[in-house]
């Protein structure tokens, strides 16, 4: 059955087809063939919108959509039996629990679209975007997961998206460019070194078990600091600092940290620190001038270790640096918290 603009509207409660053409219709209204027992569904250009219920609980397995839309709104085909769904390089909006219900196993995603809801598909879905899976529960993370995408590719070309809660990381990018950032890192390796390490930084400060520690200067966020507290051994998982601008580092920064690490350490019963520096810039040599040992590693990495008298002494003289102009710390905390404004 063919549907445009002269169909009497008033009498879809008597319409049984089970596969309907919609013809000249710009905007489907909400709720128009919710319950009306259709399985395959044929839109042809010219509509732009699909509203809220629009298709809601058929028993659609077949939809055509065409390169007009623009939209689909809530819930619009959620309870049916889709499987597979060809979206146009024109869509710009899906909103929440669009397909929701339906046994769709794996969808892609045009690069058009900009907003997309929460929970529009099921629980079980992959998503395809911009030539990458994921997995649908991290999509439904955000508000808006297509622009949060777009600004952490931006900031960091090379991201896992998959494996790091990037609420966390979008608050940094929205008070901290990286991108800005670049020219501090004087070539290419080793800002890909400083993005592993600032990566690996964000994964372990949303372990429960773990003391994370945020840095912050003037409200910028400018190093983390990730600790596993054992019963004999303090073992400082990730350390990690970065400008607040452009070539301006934090003042006493990473000194700052190291205090705090110190502290922590001197009201526990470890007996000892440790810690590996990577083999980059002067990081080992910095570690030995405040206490620690190199005690082996490989290529990348040295494992460092200090003892509690190396502790107090260099506690000491740390404080005493800092005391003249220290940076913020935050203890204990929710990361996601303390970097919303």
């Amino acid at each position: 059955m063919i549907i445009d603009e002269n169909f009497n509207f008033d009498d879809l409660s008597i319409l049984n087809e089970k596969k309907i053409i919609i013809r000249n219709i710009k905007d489907i209204p909400f709720g128009l063939f919710m319950n009306s027992g259709i399985k395959e569904v044929i839109i042809e250009e010219g509509t732009e919108s699909i509203g809220d219920y629009a298709f809601s609980r058929n028993n659609i397995e077949t939809i055509v959509l065409p390169h007009s839309l623009k939209s689909i709104g809530d819930y619009a085909f959620s309870n049916n039996k889709l499987e597979h769904i060809n979206f146009n390089d024109n869509l710009l909006s899906i909103k929440n629990k669009a397909f929701s219900n339906n046994p769709i196993k794996e969808v892609e995603l045009p690069n058009s679209l900009s907003n997309i809801g929460l929970y529009v598909f099921p629980s079980d879905t992959i998503i395809m975007y911009d030539n990458k899976k994921f997995d649908v529960s991290l999509i439904n993370q955000f508000d808006n997961f297509i622009e949060t995408y777009k600004i952490i590719m931006k900031m960091i070309p090379d991201f896992d998206f998959n494996k790091v809660n990037i609420n966390i990381v979008l608050m940094l990018c929205e008070k901290n460019d990286l991108i800005k950032l670049k020219s501090y890192w004087y070539n290419k390796n080793n800002f890909e070194i400083f993005n592993a390490i600032l990566q690996g930084s964000f994964r372990h400060a949303l372990d429960k078990n773990k003391h994370s520690m945020l840095l912050t200067c003037d409200d910028k966020p400018c190093g983390i600091m990730v600790n596993l507290n054992k019963t004999a051994c303090h073992f400082v998982n990730y350390i990690c600092t970065w400008p607040i601008e452009p070539d301006k580092k934090a003042p006493f920064g990473a000194q700052t940290l190291f205090e705090e690490m110190f502290k922590n350490f001197l009201n526990s019963q470890a007996k000892f620190i440790e810690l590996y520096a990577i083999r980059f810039g002067d990081a080992i040599s910095k570690y030995m001038r405040i206490g620690f040992t190199p005690r082996g590693g490989d290529n990348d990495v040295e494992l460092m270790k200090i003892s509690r008298a190396k502790v107090l002494e260099s506690y000491k003289k740390l404080k005493e640096r800092i005391n003249l102009e220290p940076a913020n710390n935050k203890e204990d905390i929710d990361l996601l918290k303390e970097l919303k404004y």
